[in-house]
C-alpha cells in the first residue's frame, strides 16, 4: 500500500502543477492546453481508487491554495459521477466516509472558507 500512496503523492503533485498552470494567466496557451489535457486524461483513465485518493489529497485544507482544493473537490465529484458504477461497495463506502470527513474536518472556519469551496463540498455530499 505504501507504493500506492507514494504513487498517489507523485500524481497529485503533477496534478497540482497542472492546475496551477491552467489557472495562471501568464501560462502560455500551449502549456495551459497540455495541463488541461493532463487533468482530463487522469480523470478518465485513472482507477476509481487512485482518482479518489488523489481527489481527497488535493481537497484537504493542507494545500492552502484554494484553486487546488477546489480542483480536488471537483475531481472527487467527477470521479463519483463517472466511475460510481465501476466502484466496489467498499470503495463507495470509502467515498461516502471521505466526503463526510472532508465536511467535518477538511474545511477552514466556516466564516473564513471561500464560498466556492463550501459549494463544492455541498455538491459532493448531495
Amino acid at each position: 500500500m505504501a507504493g500506492n500512496n507514494n504513487e498517489a503523492e507523485i500524481i497529485c503533485g503533477q496534478l497540482m502543477d497542472a492546475v496551477r498552470a491552467m489557472m495562471n494567466p501568464t501560462t502560455p496557451p500551449q502549456v495551459r492546453l497540455n495541463a488541461f489535457k493532463h487533468c482530463e486524461q487522469f480523470k478518465e483513465a485513472s482507477s476509481p481508487e487512485l482518482g479518489i485518493q488523489c481527489a481527497i489529497l488535493l481537497s484537504t485544507k493542507q494545500p492552502t491554495d484554494t484553486i487546488v482544493r477546489h480542483y480536488g473537490l471537483k475531481l472527487l465529484e467527477d470521479i463519483i459521477k463517472i466511475k460510481w458504477n465501476d466502484m466496489t461497495p467498499q470503495q463507495k463506502l470509502g467515498v461516502k466516509e471521505s466526503a463526510i470527513a472532508i465536511m467535518q474536518n477538511g474545511i477552514q472556519d466556516i466564516l473564513k472558507e471561500p464560498n466556492h469551496i463550501k459549494d463544492a463540498i455541498a455538491r459532493i455530499i448531495v
